[in-house]
């Protein structure tokens, strides 16, 4: 993708959702303090996640969902302030869901299906502490893993939960109880 995003210094809307991009995300437009909504949902992206929050102060919705970006899930999403909604399934991430997610402020809507995730008991330790959070998909990660008993896990405003395809072990685990707002759960 051409490096052109600097020539348009009062853009805040920026879609080019399911085409056939490829590339890493030019600079200009990871460093645009305008944007408040980035989709980039299915394409070829690749690379790393490298936006820079500190400029970023006005990103509210960012959907890269269904592309190639690899290596661990960026840790340095948490540090975007306004940040509502994140949507980065589909990609190639591996590993654990960063201690910094723990930070968001404004997130409601996270969506981290099929990436390879581990350590399902540790990301919802974390995630248990986004004060805003009302809708996680955890979908295809975890695989094989025990579904945790953590009777301290709480999540006070979740409304959907979806931990599906993942072949958990274990038993339903008492923690569930206390989603009193749930309107969705998918195991």
């Amino acid at each position: 993708m051409p490096d052109i995003f600097h020539n348009f210094p009062k853009l805040s809307y920026f879609s080019a959702h399911s085409n056939n991009l490829s590339g890493m995300m030019p600079p200009s437009l990871s460093n645009s303090r305008t944007i408040s909504t980035l989709n980039l949902r299915n394409n070829s992206l690749d690379g790393s996640v490298d936006l820079n929050w500190s400029m970023m102060v006005n990103l509210t919705s960012l959907d890269l969902g269904s592309n190639n970006f690899s290596g661990t899930v960026p840790a340095n999403l948490a540090f975007c302030p306004k940040l509502k909604a994140l949507n980065l399934a589909r990609n190639r991430f591996i590993g654990q869901i960063p201690e910094s997610f723990k930070n968001f402020e404004s997130l409601s809507y996270l969506s981290l299906s099929n990436c390879s995730l581990n350590n399902l008991s540790s990301s919802l330790k974390i995630l248990q502490h986004i004060p805003s959070l009302t809708v996680l998909v955890l979908t295809m990660n975890f695989h094989s893993e025990q579904l945790p008993s953590d009777d301290n896990l709480q999540f006070k405003s979740l409304n959907a939960l979806v931990i599906a395809n993942c072949r958990l072990t274990g038993s339903i685990p008492l923690w569930l109880n206390g989603l009193t707002r749930l309107q969705l759960l998918d195991l």
